[in-house]
């Protein structure tokens, strides 16, 4: 029976849903090759020309949060890859558009799970790719975030308009400090399927997210978790991260996270940038120079006791909807249910 896991803030009774991107190691040898090419032969700076720090917040859209009516959704993938779609859309027009992370995360799921009759299961990265290039993703306002949508198929409308925005390509980072740095001075974020930990919470209040600690590798990972990292930082000795849980988690909605974290393959499975165009070139433009911050120096020491795992069994049948034609009746019969 299918598992939703949350981590809980028990200083404010807040829950956070983990596990919307399902683990690497069950999807078969080679399965990304025929969906990303690789990002190392496309480095063009030389590590010891890598700036000290690189910070692509100001291209960066408003920060979404995947629960906005505490419904706990899984979708933590679409919203990543919709927060870079946004950003390779402000950097080549200069204007902020809002795509649809519902579009994106029911026909991930489809393509995953070869039907329409989707449930709330999360997905794999590979999946949001190839629905990416295959159907794009249409504007927020054709397939807003309306919670009664969720397992829903979308409109044709929404699917024509769609098709305008899909990507050309998808490029596998490596987990290396150096490749991951460099992808970030390319102009290019990075979408991150995370092992994350009970201490991982502490980013809430802080901003920073800290090393797993003794106690969180004995009682092990709680879930997997998607992220945009959007930045880096010499002084920190971190990324800086944009999460999905809303402007008031973290630091506005970000957060940062130290190299040895997302550098790691034991806790970092995981890493896709997204290209709206083949040569997508945005130079220097988010190369920093000043790098005096030291992000992480604010580090609170992890307080077991101020936040908790809880896992609930879910009766996917219960939990599934067909993919039959929305209406606004449904909505409400869903969301009042």
């Amino acid at each position: 029976m299918p598992e939703h896991v949350f981590l809980v803030d028990n200083t404010t009774g807040k829950k956070y849903r983990l596990n919307g991107v399902l683990p690497s190691a069950s999807l078969p040898a080679g399965s990304a090759a025929g969906v990303a090419k690789a990002f190392a032969p496309l480095i063009r700076y030389p590590v010891e020309e890598l700036p000290p720090k690189v910070d692509l917040r100001n291209d960066m859209t408003e920060i979404e949060n995947q629960d906005p009516l505490a419904q706990q959704i899984g979708s933590c993938t679409a919203h990543g890859f919709a927060g870079a779609y946004e950003y390779l859309n402000k950097k080549a027009h200069g204007t902020d558009i809002r795509v649809s992370r519902f579009f994106i995360y029911f026909n991930s799921r489809v393509k995953e799970f070869r039907t329409e009759n989707v449930t709330d299961t999360g997905c794999h990265l590979i999946y949001v790719i190839e629905a990416l290039k295959e159907y794009g993703t249409c504007l927020e306002s054709f397939w807003p975030y309306d919670t009664g949508r969720l397992n829903y198929k979308p409109t044709e409308e929404s699917y024509e308009q769609a098709s305008s925005h899909k990507i050309a390509d998808a490029l596998q980072v490596n987990i290396n400090l150096t490749e991951m740095k460099s992808c970030l001075a390319h102009g290019f974020p990075f979408v991150i399927n995370i092992s994350v930990f009970a201490s991982f919470g502490n980013g809430g209040n802080s901003g920073v997210v800290p090393m797993p600690t003794q106690t969180d590798l004995a009682q092990g990972e709680a879930g997997r978790h998607a992220l945009l990292v959007c930045g880096y930082s010499e002084e920190s000795q971190a990324f800086i991260v944009r999460n999905s849980w809303g402007a008031d988690w973290g630091e506005k909605g970000y957060c940062y996270i130290p190299y040895g974290y997302i550098t790691s393959p034991t806790f970092c499975h995981e890493a896709y940038a997204i290209r709206k165009v083949e040569n997508d070139d945005f130079g220097q433009d988010n190369w920093c120079w000043q790098d005096s911050q030291n992000y992480l120096a604010n580090m609170p020491v992890p307080n077991p006791d101020h936040h908790a795992i809880e896992r609930f069994q879910i009766d996917e049948e219960e939990a599934s909807c067909n993919a039959n034609e929305f209406t606004e009746e449904t909505s409400e019969e869903i969301v009042e249910g």
